[in-house]
Parts: C-alpha cells; structure tokens; sequence
C-alpha cells in the first residue's frame, strides 16, 4: 500500500484496506520502522496527520520482495496449461460476481 498511495498512505488507510484493528497494523509498522523500512512524517497539509514512507532501504527491500513475488506468480502461471489458466480467470470472475451481488443484497 505504500507503493501504491506513496504521498497519501496513513494508518488509517492501511487499516481500512486491509481490514485489520489498528493495533495490529500499528504493530507492524512499528516493527517495519525499527528495522529502517518505514518511516513517519507530518502531512504539509494536515499537522495532525502522519504520512508513512519508505526509506530508501524500505524502497530497496519491497521492490526486491514484489520483483520476488511477481516471479514465482509468472512461473506458476507457466506451469499451468491454457485450459488451467482459463478456469482461474473464469473462478475468479465468477467470486468477483459473488461478491458484487453479495454486497449489494
């Protein structure tokens, strides 16, 4: 998320997206800062908002750890037939429909 959002990613967002109590996300980022990932600064728009960003070694580390992760996606995917890739599309599709009409009842 903070590759994502790089000017505007909070606390609260990451909560939200990810669906998970602040405690928790509050524990992680704290871990992530210790280690010089992370880092929090004051919004210039909102002096009681924190931002959260990337350290140049946080940078360093989730581009490698998404590089990783987009890897072993490619590979599995080529290891699967065309028949296998088209019924993961189809499910997929199909859970995305689910759950569309699921929060709309």
């Amino acid at each position: 998320l903070l590759k994502e959002f790089p000017n505007d990613c909070t606390q609260h967002l990451i909560c939200e997206k990810l669906m998970l109590p602040k405690q928790t996300v509050n524990s992680i980022l704290s871990g992530l800062e210790y280690k010089g990932f992370v880092e929090k600064i004051i919004s210039p728009t909102d002096k009681r908002v924190k931002l959260l960003v990337f350290t140049s070694q946080g940078a360093a580390y989730a581009d490698g750890l998404l590089q990783k992760m987009d890897d072993f996606e490619e590979r599995a995917l080529r290891n699967m037939t065309d028949a296998q890739r088209n019924a993961l599309l189809e499910g997929g599709f199909a859970w995305m429909k689910a759950l569309r009409d699921a929060i709309d009842d």
